[in-house]
């Protein structure tokens, strides 16, 4: 993800200076109208590179969702630390448990 946080700097230090020139030309709907579209390209591009790619768990559990003890909050903040989506649940954040 280096490439894109070097890309997305590069887009933001650029970004005052060009909504400074479209506001003194009273052209300033343009910039939120650009800002949209590249936002949205963007994220499609993010979708189209990263999309469908979910890495297994590496602990080989195929605990289910439903498991009492998945839903501690030691076992969620590992889970969170590592990266890993355990469920799609929402989950309540001052208990750190699913709702089911």
């Amino acid at each position: 993800m280096g490439v894109v946080n070097i890309l997305k700097t590069l887009a933001q230090s650029s970004g005052p200076s060009v909504t400074g020139i479209l506001a003194g030309r009273n052209h300033f709907w343009v910039a939120f109208v650009v800002a949209g579209s590249l936002k949205a390209a963007y994220d499609l591009m993010l979708l189209a590179f990263f999309g469908g790619r979910v890495r297994p768990r590496e602990d080989g559990s195929g605990e289910d969702s439903n498991d009492a003890a998945s839903d501690s909050a030691s076992d969620i903040a590992e889970d969170t630390e590592q990266g890993v989506i355990v469920s799609s649940e929402p989950v309540d954040s001052s208990t750190g448990r699913r709702h089911h």
